[in-house]
């Protein structure tokens, strides 16, 4: 919260006539918005359409990396019959990523409205619910969400946080990976634009394509490098 409002506690005092509690208010409306119902997930149909019906050794599951928190993408794979994972069943197992029968595998790299963290144990579980101001495990156990929400620094040192970026850094820096389609993605964050150009100088294969309106090579981050910058283009 601190990158859009500084320091939280002081900005926020002001509401405080207003609001029982401002940051907790604000991230229930952030993840009210997040939620997204089966009538508005059809755009995503062109995007799976290059998600295997069989997955298998010659035909492994399509990888999809976001920082988005909705649940847009899990509910268009229910729409289209297509099994996934993003590394929960229901707790998390990221040993799930490594199995090829799901035909879409999903990394939420900083969380998702689904994800909760149990208070008394401190396990990590996913319960596809509605957002909730209180939701409870089916041990009784009191829960917390697992979402990072925008500042100056995150928890990427945290799981399931560190084990999602490892795998991304390895499944782009895996020979067999010929292209990162980026949709979608503003560049604003340091730690995944350097994740990308190191895998683009370890994979010398990996080609980068970004779709964007406003599309423009020139308009990648990161210092002038030889290799990366090469293998980059721009798609409107």
């Amino acid at each position: 919260m601190s990158a859009f409002y500084g320091a939280v506690d002081e900005k926020l005092a002001i509401y405080d006539d207003v609001l029982e509690d401002p940051e907790k208010d604000l991230c229930e409306y952030v993840r009210q918005r997040c939620h997204v119902t089966p009538n508005k997930v059809e755009y995503l149909r062109p995007l799976l359409d290059f998600a295997p019906r069989k997955p298998s050794e010659d035909q492994p599951p399509l990888d999809i990396f976001t920082v988005n928190y909705d649940n847009a993408i899990e509910t268009a794979c229910e729409e289209m019959d297509l099994s996934y994972t993003d590394g929960f069943a229901p707790d998390w197992r990221p040993t799930e990523f490594e199995r090829i029968y799901y035909c879409v595998r999903i990394y939420r790299i900083y969380g998702s409205i689904c994800w909760y963290r149990t208070r008394r144990k401190r396990a990590l579980v996913r319960i596809p619910v509605a957002p909730s101001t209180e939701v409870q495990y089916h041990t009784d156990d009191d829960t917390s969400e697992l979402m990072l929400y925008p500042t100056f620094t995150k928890a990427e040192q945290a799981e399931p946080y560190a084990t999602l970026l490892e795998l991304m850094r390895r499944r782009l820096s895996n020979p067999e990976t010929k292209t990162c389609v980026v949709i979608g993605y503003s560049f604003r964050d340091k730690y995944l634009n350097e994740l990308l150009l190191n895998a683009m100088h370890v994979n010398p294969d990996l080609l980068l394509v970004v779709v964007d309106a406003s599309a423009g090579v020139q308009g990648l981050p990161g210092p002038k490098r030889q290799g990366p910058r090469d293998r980059a283009f721009a798609s409107q």
